[in-house]
């Protein structure tokens, strides 16, 4: 389906079928995106660039489907296991049991991330000096927090399946781990789940859903001179961000009945149209390309600071 003067990109206006044809263009464009990251170090020789970049797909391919499978598989584990009764001390978590992360695990997220948006090896650095325990311990908690209600209650909206608590626990709990990390992890634990699925905080998500980022829909559509806004990666805009992706996969469902769109997918859209120029469609027809879209600084940002360091969480 070849992209034309018509088409809109719009999140109030796109076709299912143009954000099916976005989704299937998102393997070559994460791979012409990150073969253009490695070939700008000059020291990487061709054979150093295709190991990496196989390293990065495989990492890619990790993220969207092994993850997402296995704690689908703990889950299950977790509900199938008879209720032990067990004597606890009064500050033991209740969750420390259940569906989480391991060090591993939340490791290899934060380097996907990383290596999929920009590159800050500080954030790698916290993220290790978390012990497992404390993973083990934070993500359970939050994963056991997430809201599970089919709707929400009356006069709550979708206040009700904001996942607030889960977000607050594992940023305040793990070193590194920002509201944009956050939502991350728990997209991951959600990717599977036809209720409440959880949309990850990417620079690509915002700046389409929230900042209107995307290619004009024809030669005499208004150019994008500005560039995007400087993310401070808040809860505020996350909340922002959460709205526009449900919002999103609702219209979406409701056109198409016979495909369920995934927050994954929605994801997915989004870093082609934020990577237009790479994902094999340069231009519009003859017409219209999109306009450039500055490099952030950051990858995220959180303003609160930890009393034991000075750096920021991202």
């Amino acid at each position: 389906m070849p992209f034309d003067s018509s088409t809109s990109f719009s999140p109030a206006d796109i076709l299912p079928s143009t954000l099916a044809h976005l989704i299937s263009r998102y393997p070559d464009t994460a791979r012409a995106v990150y073969r253009t990251k490695l070939e700008s170090k000059a020291k990487n020789s061709k054979d150093d660039i295709e190991r990496q970049l196989k390293s990065f797909l495989e990492l890619d391919c990790w993220r969207y489907q092994v993850l997402p499978a296995a704690l689908q598989d703990r889950a299950d584990t977790t509900a199938t296991r008879p209720t032990k009764r067990t004597k606890r001390a009064p500050d033991a978590s209740a969750g420390a049991d259940g569906l989480h992360l391991n060090k591993d695990e939340l490791v290899q997220l934060m380097e996907w991330k990383l290596k999929h948006g920009s590159f800050r090896p500080a954030l790698m650095n916290l993220i290790r000096s978390n012990p497992d325990s404390q993973i083990h311990t934070a993500t359970s908690n939050a994963f056991s927090s997430l809201p599970t209600a089919l709707k929400p209650q009356d006069g709550d909206g979708d206040d009700a399946l904001y996942p607030s608590a889960s977000l607050e626990i594992l940023t305040k709990s793990l070193r590194g781990v920002g509201p944009a990390t956050a939502s991350l992890i728990l997209s991951a634990s959600t990717a599977s789940s036809s209720t409440n699925q959880v949309p990850f905080f990417s620079d690509e998500m915002y700046w389409w859903l929230c900042s209107h980022r995307y290619p004009p829909s024809s030669a005499s559509s208004p150019k994008q001179s500005k560039p995007p806004p400087k993310l401070k990666y808040t809860v505020k805009e996350y909340r922002e961000l959460w709205d526009a992706a449900r919002e999103l996969i609702a219209r979406m469902n409701t056109l198409d009945e016979k495909h369920s769109f995934s927050m994954q997918e929605i994801e997915q859209a989004a870093f082609v149209i934020g990577h237009f120029e790479q994902s094999g469609h340069d231009s519009l027809g003859s017409e219209v390309v999109l306009p450039p879209v500055p490099a952030a600084k950051g990858d995220e940002e959180n303003t609160k600071q930890r009393s034991t360091s000075k750096k920021r969480r991202r």
